[in-house]
Protein backbone atom coordinates (compact mmCIF):
# COMPACT_ATOMS: atom_id res chain seq x y z
CA UNK A 1 0.00 0.00 0.00
CA UNK A 2 1.33 3.48 -0.57
CA UNK A 3 -1.13 5.46 1.81
CA UNK A 4 -1.83 4.84 5.19
CA UNK A 5 -5.48 4.65 5.70
CA UNK A 6 -8.08 1.97 6.61
CA UNK A 7 -9.53 1.10 2.86
CA UNK A 8 -5.90 0.87 1.66
CA UNK A 9 -4.61 -1.16 4.42
CA UNK A 10 -7.46 -3.51 3.67
CA UNK A 11 -7.29 -3.67 0.39
CA UNK A 12 -3.52 -4.27 0.78
CA UNK A 13 -4.04 -7.38 3.45
CA UNK A 14 -6.53 -8.96 0.52
CA UNK A 15 -4.04 -9.03 -1.96
CA UNK A 16 -0.81 -9.22 -0.94
CA UNK A 17 1.84 -8.64 -3.97
CA UNK A 18 5.59 -10.01 -4.08
CA UNK A 19 8.76 -7.77 -2.96
CA UNK A 20 10.53 -6.35 -6.20
CA UNK A 21 14.08 -7.61 -5.41
CA UNK A 22 14.96 -5.42 -8.26
CA UNK A 23 14.41 -2.46 -6.41
CA UNK A 24 15.62 -4.00 -2.69
CA UNK A 25 18.71 -4.94 -5.09
CA UNK A 26 18.71 -1.24 -5.93
CA UNK A 27 19.30 -0.03 -2.47
CA UNK A 28 21.57 -2.29 -1.00
CA UNK A 29 23.87 -0.97 -4.15
CA UNK A 30 23.15 3.12 -3.01
CA UNK A 31 24.27 1.94 0.34
CA UNK A 32 27.39 -0.41 -0.22
CA UNK A 33 28.34 2.58 -2.56
CA UNK A 34 27.66 5.27 0.29
CA UNK A 35 29.61 3.27 2.62
CA UNK A 36 32.90 2.70 0.35
CA UNK A 37 32.59 6.67 -0.92
CA UNK A 38 32.11 8.14 2.80
CA UNK A 39 33.96 5.75 4.49
CA UNK A 40 37.42 5.58 2.79
CA UNK A 41 36.66 8.66 0.67
CA UNK A 42 36.88 10.82 3.85
CA UNK A 43 39.55 8.77 5.66
CA UNK A 44 41.85 10.29 2.54
CA UNK A 45 40.34 14.18 3.16
CA UNK A 46 42.09 13.57 6.83
CA UNK A 47 45.18 12.36 5.25
CA UNK A 48 45.61 14.91 2.34
CA UNK A 49 43.69 18.06 3.66
CA UNK A 50 42.65 17.92 7.47
CA UNK A 51 40.93 15.93 10.15
CA UNK A 52 37.22 16.39 10.75
CA UNK A 53 36.48 16.29 7.20
CA UNK A 54 34.05 14.22 5.59
CA UNK A 55 32.85 13.09 1.57
CA UNK A 56 29.43 12.02 0.66
CA UNK A 57 28.18 10.52 -2.94
CA UNK A 58 25.66 13.20 -2.80
CA UNK A 59 26.99 15.94 0.44
CA UNK A 60 30.10 16.28 -2.36
CA UNK A 61 28.06 17.09 -5.43
CA UNK A 62 25.88 19.87 -3.48
CA UNK A 63 29.56 21.44 -2.77
CA UNK A 64 30.40 21.14 -6.43
CA UNK A 65 27.27 22.83 -7.31
CA UNK A 66 27.87 25.99 -5.01
CA UNK A 67 31.51 25.89 -5.65
CA UNK A 68 30.45 25.85 -9.80
CA UNK A 69 27.79 28.35 -9.09
CA UNK A 70 30.44 31.25 -7.53
CA UNK A 71 33.09 30.48 -10.72
CA UNK A 72 29.85 31.80 -12.63
CA UNK A 73 29.51 34.84 -10.38
CA UNK A 74 33.48 35.16 -10.68
CA UNK A 75 33.45 35.40 -14.42
CA UNK A 76 30.32 37.39 -14.89
CA UNK A 77 31.40 40.09 -16.11
CA UNK A 78 28.17 42.80 -16.20
CA UNK A 79 26.49 44.43 -18.71
CA UNK A 80 24.66 48.13 -18.60
CA UNK A 81 21.32 48.79 -19.94
CA UNK A 82 18.45 51.30 -19.95
CA UNK A 83 15.04 51.25 -19.49
CA UNK A 84 12.53 54.20 -20.48
CA UNK A 85 9.03 54.74 -19.18
CA UNK A 86 6.75 57.05 -20.12
CA UNK A 87 3.57 57.56 -17.63
CA UNK A 88 0.77 58.32 -20.08
CA UNK A 89 -3.23 60.09 -19.63
CA UNK A 90 -6.88 59.13 -21.66
CA UNK A 91 -9.41 60.57 -21.31
CA UNK A 92 -10.09 57.94 -18.52
CA UNK A 93 -8.29 58.10 -15.14
CA UNK A 94 -5.92 57.07 -13.68
CA UNK A 95 -2.52 57.43 -15.62
CA UNK A 96 -1.10 54.36 -16.21
CA UNK A 97 3.06 53.44 -17.10
CA UNK A 98 3.87 52.17 -20.41
CA UNK A 99 7.75 50.84 -21.17
CA UNK A 100 10.02 51.20 -24.05
CA UNK A 101 9.08 48.16 -25.79
CA UNK A 102 10.00 48.58 -29.33
CA UNK A 103 12.38 51.12 -31.87
CA UNK A 104 11.19 50.91 -35.57
CA UNK A 105 9.88 47.68 -35.11
CA UNK A 106 12.75 46.10 -33.39
CA UNK A 107 13.79 45.42 -29.38
CA UNK A 108 14.11 48.33 -27.71
CA UNK A 109 17.87 48.13 -26.96
CA UNK A 110 19.22 51.08 -24.58
CA UNK A 111 22.64 50.62 -23.79
CA UNK A 112 23.88 53.85 -22.69
CA UNK A 113 23.15 57.46 -20.99
CA UNK A 114 23.64 59.17 -24.29
CA UNK A 115 21.27 56.80 -26.26
CA UNK A 116 18.76 56.68 -23.59
CA UNK A 117 18.90 60.80 -23.14
CA UNK A 118 18.51 60.92 -27.20
CA UNK A 119 14.85 58.65 -27.47
CA UNK A 120 14.27 60.56 -24.33
CA UNK A 121 14.07 64.14 -26.27
CA UNK A 122 12.58 63.02 -29.08
CA UNK A 123 9.56 61.78 -27.46
CA UNK A 124 9.63 64.45 -24.89
CA UNK A 125 6.52 66.78 -25.48
CA UNK A 126 4.69 64.68 -27.79
CA UNK A 127 1.09 63.32 -27.92
CA UNK A 128 0.47 59.62 -27.75
CA UNK A 129 -1.90 57.66 -29.43
CA UNK A 130 -3.29 54.20 -28.74
CA UNK A 131 -2.35 51.91 -31.80
CA UNK A 132 -3.61 48.57 -30.49
CA UNK A 133 -4.99 46.69 -27.80
CA UNK A 134 -5.24 43.03 -27.04
CA UNK A 135 -7.30 41.24 -24.47
CA UNK A 136 -6.92 37.73 -23.38
CA UNK A 137 -8.41 35.68 -21.02
CA UNK A 138 -5.55 33.28 -19.13
CA UNK A 139 -6.17 30.53 -16.73
CA UNK A 140 -3.58 30.09 -14.14
CA UNK A 141 -4.31 26.40 -12.47
CA UNK A 142 -3.27 25.37 -9.31
CA UNK A 143 -0.24 23.51 -8.03
CA UNK A 144 0.34 20.26 -6.57
CA UNK A 145 -0.38 19.05 -3.30
CA UNK A 146 3.47 19.27 -1.42
CA UNK A 147 6.14 16.57 -1.59
CA UNK A 148 8.65 17.24 0.55
CA UNK A 149 10.90 19.09 -1.38
CA UNK A 150 8.19 21.67 -2.21
CA UNK A 151 7.68 22.16 1.01
CA UNK A 152 11.45 22.48 2.06
CA UNK A 153 11.48 25.17 -0.78
CA UNK A 154 7.88 27.41 0.20
CA UNK A 155 8.73 27.25 4.02
CA UNK A 156 12.26 28.50 3.17
CA UNK A 157 10.41 30.85 1.10
CA UNK A 158 7.51 32.36 2.86
CA UNK A 159 8.71 31.57 6.44
CA UNK A 160 12.20 31.69 6.63
CA UNK A 161 12.64 28.32 7.70
CA UNK A 162 15.38 26.12 7.41
CA UNK A 163 14.95 22.86 5.49
CA UNK A 164 15.94 21.06 9.05
CA UNK A 165 13.43 23.26 11.02
CA UNK A 166 10.90 22.17 8.41
CA UNK A 167 11.40 19.06 8.58
CA UNK A 168 11.39 18.60 12.73
CA UNK A 169 8.03 20.70 12.85
CA UNK A 170 6.05 18.61 10.14
CA UNK A 171 7.92 15.04 12.22
CA UNK A 172 6.62 16.47 15.06
CA UNK A 173 2.83 17.27 13.02
CA UNK A 174 2.58 13.33 11.95
CA UNK A 175 3.92 11.89 15.10
CA UNK A 176 0.49 13.89 16.85
CA UNK A 177 -0.02 16.51 19.30
CA UNK A 178 -2.37 17.05 21.54
CA UNK A 179 -5.83 18.98 19.91
CA UNK A 180 -7.91 19.67 22.90
CA UNK A 181 -10.99 16.91 24.06
CA UNK A 182 -9.28 14.94 20.94
CA UNK A 183 -6.24 13.71 22.32
CA UNK A 184 -2.98 13.51 20.66
CA UNK A 185 -3.46 13.32 17.29
CA UNK A 186 -1.25 13.21 13.84
CA UNK A 187 -2.36 15.90 11.83
CA UNK A 188 -0.92 15.58 8.30
CA UNK A 189 0.77 12.58 6.40
CA UNK A 190 3.92 11.35 6.37
CA UNK A 191 6.42 14.07 5.21
CA UNK A 192 9.27 12.36 3.67
CA UNK A 193 7.52 11.72 -0.38
CA UNK A 194 8.13 12.36 -3.75
CA UNK A 195 4.25 11.66 -5.14
CA UNK A 196 2.20 14.28 -5.60
CA UNK A 197 -0.89 11.40 -5.78
CA UNK A 198 -3.57 11.51 -2.86
CA UNK A 199 -5.64 8.96 -1.27
CA UNK A 200 -9.13 9.13 -3.09
CA UNK A 201 -10.87 9.07 0.60
CA UNK A 202 -9.01 12.58 1.11
CA UNK A 203 -9.95 14.38 -2.32
CA UNK A 204 -13.44 13.84 -1.75
CA UNK A 205 -13.33 15.05 2.00
CA UNK A 206 -11.28 17.83 0.35
CA UNK A 207 -14.21 18.40 -2.08
CA UNK A 208 -16.95 18.80 0.20
CA UNK A 209 -14.92 21.16 2.34
CA UNK A 210 -14.48 23.37 -0.29
CA UNK A 211 -18.04 23.27 -1.46
CA UNK A 212 -19.40 24.34 2.19
CA UNK A 213 -16.99 26.85 2.42
CA UNK A 214 -16.39 28.36 -0.99
CA UNK A 215 -19.59 27.29 -3.05
CA UNK A 216 -19.83 24.78 -6.26
CA UNK A 217 -17.99 27.82 -8.48
CA UNK A 218 -14.74 26.62 -6.94
CA UNK A 219 -15.00 22.94 -7.29
CA UNK A 220 -13.67 21.16 -10.58
CA UNK A 221 -16.09 18.74 -12.27
CA UNK A 222 -13.63 15.96 -11.27
CA UNK A 223 -10.53 15.95 -8.81
CA UNK A 224 -7.30 17.42 -9.96
CA UNK A 225 -4.80 14.64 -10.11
CA UNK A 226 -0.90 15.95 -10.81
CA UNK A 227 2.14 13.92 -12.40
CA UNK A 228 4.30 12.81 -10.68
CA UNK A 229 8.64 13.09 -11.36
CA UNK A 230 9.92 9.89 -13.39
CA UNK A 231 12.01 9.33 -10.69
CA UNK A 232 9.79 9.36 -8.06
CA UNK A 233 9.34 5.97 -5.67
CA UNK A 234 5.66 6.78 -5.01
CA UNK A 235 6.40 4.95 -2.06
CA UNK A 236 4.08 7.69 0.15
CA UNK A 237 1.09 9.97 -0.54
CA UNK A 238 1.58 13.59 -1.38
CA UNK A 239 1.90 15.85 1.84
CA UNK A 240 -1.68 16.69 3.16
CA UNK A 241 -3.72 16.89 6.79
CA UNK A 242 -4.79 13.75 7.84
CA UNK A 243 -7.88 15.65 7.85
CA UNK A 244 -9.39 18.66 5.51
CA UNK A 245 -12.03 19.61 8.07
CA UNK A 246 -9.43 20.20 10.78
CA UNK A 247 -8.51 23.83 9.32
CA UNK A 248 -5.65 25.80 11.33
CA UNK A 249 -7.82 28.39 12.80
CA UNK A 250 -9.76 25.34 14.95
CA UNK A 251 -6.56 23.78 15.85
CA UNK A 252 -4.49 27.17 16.13
CA UNK A 253 -5.03 27.50 19.64
CA UNK A 254 -2.90 23.93 20.77
CA UNK A 255 -0.15 24.74 18.34
CA UNK A 256 2.73 26.91 19.04
CA UNK A 257 3.54 29.00 16.16
CA UNK A 258 5.97 27.84 14.03
CA UNK A 259 3.46 24.45 13.92
CA UNK A 260 1.07 26.37 12.77
CA UNK A 261 2.63 28.41 10.16
CA UNK A 262 3.81 24.64 8.82
CA UNK A 263 0.26 23.38 9.24
CA UNK A 264 -1.18 26.15 7.62
CA UNK A 265 0.79 25.90 4.87
CA UNK A 266 0.52 22.05 4.24
CA UNK A 267 -3.71 22.89 4.47
CA UNK A 268 -4.30 25.70 2.25
CA UNK A 269 -2.07 24.43 -0.27
CA UNK A 270 -3.55 20.46 -0.28
CA UNK A 271 -7.15 22.89 -0.47
CA UNK A 272 -6.26 25.25 -3.18
CA UNK A 273 -4.84 21.57 -5.30
CA UNK A 274 -8.38 20.72 -5.32
CA UNK A 275 -9.73 23.75 -6.49
CA UNK A 276 -10.82 25.11 -9.90
CA UNK A 277 -7.87 27.64 -12.21
CA UNK A 278 -8.20 31.73 -11.33
CA UNK A 279 -9.64 33.27 -14.33
CA UNK A 280 -7.59 36.57 -15.39
CA UNK A 281 -7.95 39.19 -18.12
CA UNK A 282 -4.68 40.02 -19.68
CA UNK A 283 -4.44 43.63 -21.53
CA UNK A 284 -1.62 44.69 -23.50
CA UNK A 285 -1.68 47.98 -24.91
CA UNK A 286 1.17 49.70 -27.48
CA UNK A 287 1.21 53.45 -27.06
CA UNK A 288 3.04 55.49 -30.34
CA UNK A 289 4.56 59.05 -29.46
CA UNK A 290 3.12 61.42 -33.04
CA UNK A 291 5.59 63.33 -34.88
CA UNK A 292 9.18 61.23 -34.04
CA UNK A 293 11.92 60.41 -36.16
CA UNK A 294 11.96 56.79 -35.14
CA UNK A 295 8.82 54.78 -34.48
CA UNK A 296 8.77 54.14 -30.99
CA UNK A 297 6.00 51.29 -29.43
CA UNK A 298 5.40 51.88 -25.37
CA UNK A 299 3.97 48.86 -24.29
CA UNK A 300 1.83 48.74 -21.13
CA UNK A 301 0.27 45.57 -19.81
CA UNK A 302 -2.56 44.98 -17.44
CA UNK A 303 -3.87 41.81 -15.30
CA UNK A 304 -7.50 41.65 -13.67
CA UNK A 305 -8.64 38.91 -11.84
CA UNK A 306 -12.36 37.89 -13.19
CA UNK A 307 -12.22 34.63 -10.87
CA UNK A 308 -9.86 34.31 -8.13
CA UNK A 309 -10.49 30.35 -8.38
CA UNK A 310 -7.66 28.63 -5.92
CA UNK A 311 -5.64 31.57 -5.25
CA UNK A 312 -8.41 32.71 -2.71
CA UNK A 313 -6.44 30.26 -0.46
CA UNK A 314 -2.87 29.97 -1.76
CA UNK A 315 -0.63 31.33 -3.93
CA UNK A 316 2.69 29.40 -4.59
CA UNK A 317 5.89 31.81 -3.39
CA UNK A 318 8.63 32.71 -6.08
CA UNK A 319 12.35 32.83 -6.32
CA UNK A 320 12.72 36.38 -7.23
CA UNK A 321 16.66 35.74 -7.90
CA UNK A 322 16.06 32.63 -9.81
CA UNK A 323 17.63 33.98 -13.01
CA UNK A 324 20.36 36.30 -13.27
CA UNK A 325 18.81 40.40 -14.18
CA UNK A 326 18.57 41.32 -17.49
CA UNK A 327 16.33 42.77 -20.05
CA UNK A 328 14.29 40.19 -21.12
CA UNK A 329 13.75 39.14 -17.45
CA UNK A 330 12.58 42.29 -16.75
CA UNK A 331 10.07 42.27 -19.48
CA UNK A 332 8.91 38.78 -18.54
CA UNK A 333 7.93 40.31 -14.58
CA UNK A 334 6.57 43.31 -16.07
CA UNK A 335 4.15 41.41 -17.98
CA UNK A 336 3.08 39.21 -15.36
CA UNK A 337 1.96 41.86 -12.89
CA UNK A 338 -1.11 42.71 -12.04
CA UNK A 339 -2.44 45.90 -12.61
CA UNK A 340 -5.61 47.14 -13.69
CA UNK A 341 -5.64 50.24 -16.59
CA UNK A 342 -8.13 52.50 -17.38
CA UNK A 343 -10.40 52.00 -20.14
CA UNK A 344 -8.93 52.82 -23.47
CA UNK A 345 -9.56 52.68 -26.66
CA UNK A 346 -7.83 52.15 -30.48
CA UNK A 347 -6.75 55.46 -31.64
CA UNK A 348 -7.51 57.27 -28.30
CA UNK A 349 -5.06 60.51 -28.09
CA UNK A 350 -2.80 60.20 -24.66
CA UNK A 351 -1.01 63.08 -23.28
CA UNK A 352 2.48 62.77 -21.14
CA UNK A 353 1.90 63.27 -17.54
CA UNK A 354 4.61 64.92 -15.38
CA UNK A 355 5.45 63.33 -12.05
CA UNK A 356 8.47 63.84 -9.54
CA UNK A 357 11.88 62.60 -10.53
CA UNK A 358 11.31 62.70 -14.04
CA UNK A 359 14.22 64.48 -15.98
CA UNK A 360 11.35 65.36 -18.69
CA UNK A 361 7.83 65.78 -17.98
CA UNK A 362 6.23 61.88 -18.38
CA UNK A 363 9.36 60.05 -19.14
CA UNK A 364 11.99 58.88 -16.72
CA UNK A 365 15.07 56.62 -18.39
CA UNK A 366 16.43 54.24 -15.70
CA UNK A 367 20.20 52.78 -15.85
CA UNK A 368 20.45 49.29 -15.04
CA UNK A 369 23.24 46.34 -14.65
CA UNK A 370 22.61 42.57 -15.44
CA UNK A 371 23.29 40.50 -12.42
CA UNK A 372 25.33 37.49 -12.11
CA UNK A 373 23.50 34.28 -11.47
CA UNK A 374 22.39 34.41 -7.42
CA UNK A 375 24.33 32.26 -4.84
CA UNK A 376 21.76 29.74 -3.56
CA UNK A 377 20.03 29.41 -1.09
CA UNK A 378 18.52 26.42 0.63
CA UNK A 379 15.24 26.97 -1.36
CA UNK A 380 17.47 27.12 -4.54
CA UNK A 381 19.71 24.53 -3.72
CA UNK A 382 17.04 21.83 -2.96
CA UNK A 383 15.42 22.84 -6.17
CA UNK A 384 18.39 22.11 -8.21
CA UNK A 385 18.82 18.67 -6.45
CA UNK A 386 15.31 18.03 -7.02
CA UNK A 387 15.80 18.72 -10.81
CA UNK A 388 19.07 16.99 -11.43
CA UNK A 389 17.60 14.05 -9.49
CA UNK A 390 20.50 14.17 -6.93
CA UNK A 391 19.52 13.08 -3.14
CA UNK A 392 16.03 11.49 -1.83
CA UNK A 393 13.33 13.26 -0.01
CA UNK A 394 14.68 12.01 3.16
CA UNK A 395 18.24 13.82 2.75
CA UNK A 396 17.96 16.88 1.50
CA UNK A 397 17.54 18.71 5.09
CA UNK A 398 20.49 17.27 6.49
CA UNK A 399 22.93 18.10 2.95
CA UNK A 400 21.96 21.52 4.10
CA UNK A 401 23.15 20.98 7.31
CA UNK A 402 26.16 18.90 6.85
CA UNK A 403 27.89 21.16 4.44
CA UNK A 404 27.44 24.09 6.96
CA UNK A 405 28.52 21.92 9.52
CA UNK A 406 31.70 20.42 7.96
CA UNK A 407 32.69 24.49 7.10
CA UNK A 408 32.38 24.05 3.31
CA UNK A 409 30.01 26.58 3.09
CA UNK A 410 28.83 30.07 4.98
CA UNK A 411 25.92 31.80 4.11
CA UNK A 412 26.43 35.80 4.13
CA UNK A 413 23.25 37.54 3.81
CA UNK A 414 21.33 34.22 3.71
CA UNK A 415 23.04 32.78 0.56
CA UNK A 416 25.47 29.62 0.59
CA UNK A 417 29.01 30.44 -0.80
CA UNK A 418 31.98 28.24 -0.55
CA UNK A 419 34.44 28.46 2.20
CA UNK A 420 38.70 28.10 1.22
CA UNK A 421 38.04 24.87 2.72
CA UNK A 422 35.04 24.14 0.92
CA UNK A 423 37.17 25.18 -2.70
CA UNK A 424 39.72 22.79 -1.75
CA UNK A 425 38.02 19.96 -0.66
CA UNK A 426 36.17 20.43 -3.92
CA UNK A 427 39.25 20.95 -6.27
CA UNK A 428 40.93 17.73 -4.60
CA UNK A 429 37.91 15.66 -5.09
CA UNK A 430 36.74 16.74 -8.72
CA UNK A 431 40.81 16.16 -9.68
CA UNK A 432 41.00 12.61 -7.78
CA UNK A 433 37.42 11.74 -8.37
CA UNK A 434 35.44 13.19 -11.49
CA UNK A 435 33.13 10.05 -12.23
CA UNK A 436 32.07 9.86 -7.83
CA UNK A 437 31.27 14.01 -8.74
CA UNK A 438 29.88 13.48 -11.75
CA UNK A 439 25.87 15.11 -11.22
CA UNK A 440 24.66 12.82 -13.63
CA UNK A 441 26.48 9.72 -12.23
CA UNK A 442 24.85 10.99 -9.20
CA UNK A 443 21.58 11.10 -10.69
CA UNK A 444 21.82 7.42 -12.64
CA UNK A 445 22.21 6.05 -8.48
CA UNK A 446 18.83 7.58 -7.79
CA UNK A 447 17.12 5.48 -10.56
Amino acid sequence: FNEITESAIKRALQSPGHVDMNLVNAQQARRVLDRIVGYQGSQLLWKKVRRGLSMGRVQSVAVKLICDREREREAFRSEEYWSITATLAGKNPPPFEAKLHSVNGQDAVVSSAPEAERIVSAVSGKDFTVRSIERKEKRRNPVAPFITSRLQQEAARKLRFTPKKTMMLAQQLYEGMEIGKEGPVGLITYMRTDSTRIAKEAAEEAREVIRERFGAEYLPKTPNVYKTQKAAQEAHEAIRPTSARRDPESIKQFMDRDHYQVYKLIWNRFIASQMTPAILEVTRVDCVPQQTPDTYVFRANGTVVKFPGHTAVYMEGKDAELHEQSRKADQEAEDEAERQLPALAEGERLRLVAREGQPAPGLLPKQHFTQPPPRYNEALLIRELEEKGIGRPSTYASICSTIQERKYVEKPEGRFAPTETGKIVNDFLVKGFPDILDVDFTSLMEK
